[in-house]
């Protein structure tokens, strides 16, 4: 298991996450990871995120998101 990845639609369509935190060590969120959630409202990252990579249409169709904090490490 690649702890670094969370891969596509991982939690696509999972209509009972409504808040997640993501962990520091995750570097990359793939193609529709978190597409269709409509109860999801908060993505935390933390200041020591690592994430480096977010793929299209991640939070698309559906959910509820209020805000999003993009980790300063992102670059793609």
């Amino acid at each position: 298991i690649n702890t670094q990845i969370i891969g596509s639609f991982a939690f696509s369509g999972c209509n009972a996450l409504c808040s997640i935190d993501i962990p520091d060590d995750v570097k990359y969120i793939k193609y529709g990871a978190f597409s269709h959630c409509k109860n999801l409202k908060n993505i935390n990252f933390s200041r020591s995120s690592r994430l480096l990579s977010l793929e299209g249409y991640v939070f698309d169709t559906g959910t509820r998101l209020s805000s999003l904090n993009i980790p300063a490490s992102l670059t793609d």
